[in-house]
């Protein structure tokens, strides 16, 4: 398609981000003179990371709208009608053949612009549980694609839907497991337990995970991703131990710690449980509490539901309970491997793809 123009909302968290520039990276490399616009806010991470992409962003004022604090939506209603008046005029400079949201407040008024002008719109959702805007929106769009089927059960809408997965990068360059086990000094001979609570941190997995390094030391290597908010030279590593191990801050790339991990322990995240069912990783998940509408107490289920995965909370969160539940999966291979074809029945390698031929279709 010549000159062809397409308009992606989504951001605020990387959770929103990071599936839309999958999407944006997928067009590009079908149709290399696509026009790409993001829409998205100067608050949200999309400010600094749409930018580095080579992507043109425009920017809007609307705001989340506060559960909790009421008193900070009282100019919601003014910033949302602003918003939505930019995007209308968008619409109508860009001309978009295509407008795709996915999910955050940011993704609202710019899929209602172009369902008032009548242009190709689709979303795509990465939770269980779906969130408020494509909750509100879905009976506005052609297409919605699902991160997980359950969320179907949720929208009322005649769209059509798709539970295609989320989309996040394959595993087609992950680095062999021995050469990571080499560079990272790991035992070849012990399991390695992958903790991760994403790229800031998660203040609870993080203490509990400090009360218990002697214990899985004793069993285990360890790959710890502390997240920002930990002093990682304040954490005193036991010597003489069997296991080894290798704490950051952040992995980057984080395939690195996937493809030596034997067990997870991590949130719920939509597209961390992505990356791990691409790889079958038996995972202990503790979901964020404080997530909205409690999405990854969902997302979590789902995987448990399909047995690669255990739920632990954060109320019952402490070294105690993490070492034994670790513990009661490495000590049982059949379990291991229960839990292994659990995770992988989960995956959805295809899903970038199948996305994008559905939005190809839509667009013919």
């Amino acid at each position: 398609m010549d000159n062809f123009r397409v308009i992606i909302a989504g951001g605020g968290t990387g959770g929103h981000l990071f599936p839309a520039l999958a999407i944006a990276a997928e067009i590009q490399h079908r149709w290399q003179n696509a026009q790409i616009t993001f829409i998205g806010t100067q608050r949200g991470i999309e400010s600094t990371i749409v930018p580095k992409r080579g992507y043109k962003l425009e920017l809007i004022n609307v705001a989340p709208l506060y559960r909790k604090q009421i008193l900070k939506n009282l100019t919601f209603p003014f910033k949302l009608l602003r918003s939505l008046l930019k995007c209308l005029s968008l619409m109508k400079q860009i001309k978009p053949h295509l407008v795709i949201g996915t999910g955050g407040y940011v993704s609202g008024p710019v899929l209602y612009a172009a369902s008032l002008r009548k242009i190709h719109r689709a979303i795509q959702e990465q939770n269980a549980f779906p969130g408020w805007t494509t909750r509100m929106l879905a009976s506005r769009v052609n297409q919605v694609f699902l991160g997980f089927a359950e969320a179907r059960n949720h929208l009322r809408t005649k769209a059509l839907i798709r539970d295609h997965g989320n989309p996040v990068p394959g595993i087609t360059n992950d680095p062999p497991k021995h050469e990571i086990i080499d560079l990272w000094g790991l035992n070849p001979d012990l399991p390695t337990v992958l903790i991760t609570g994403g790229s800031q941190g998660a203040m609870s997995i993080n203490q509990a995970v400090q009360e218990i390094i002697s214990e899985i030391l004793t069993r285990a290597n360890l790959v710890w991703q502390t997240g920002k908010r930990t002093d990682i030279s304040q954490i005193g590593i036991p010597e003489n131990l069997p296991g080894k191990a290798r704490i950051q801050e952040f992995f980057d790339p984080m395939n690195q710690a996937y493809s030596v991990a034997d067990i997870a322990v991590s949130r719920a995240g939509a597209l961390t449980l992505a990356e791990l069912t691409l790889r079958g990783i038996p995972s202990i998940l503790i979901p964020y509490p404080f997530a909205t509408a409690g999405h990854q107490e969902w997302n979590a289920k789902t995987l448990v539901e399909a047995g690669g995965a255990y739920i632990l909370h954060d109320q019952e969160l402490n070294g105690t309970t993490l070492v034994s539940t670790i513990m009661e999966i490495l000590s049982n291979p059949d379990k291991l491997s229960a839990m292994h074809n659990g995770m992988t029945s989960m995956a959805k390698p295809d899903a970038l793809k199948n996305i994008v031929d559905d939005l190809t279709q839509l667009l013919q």
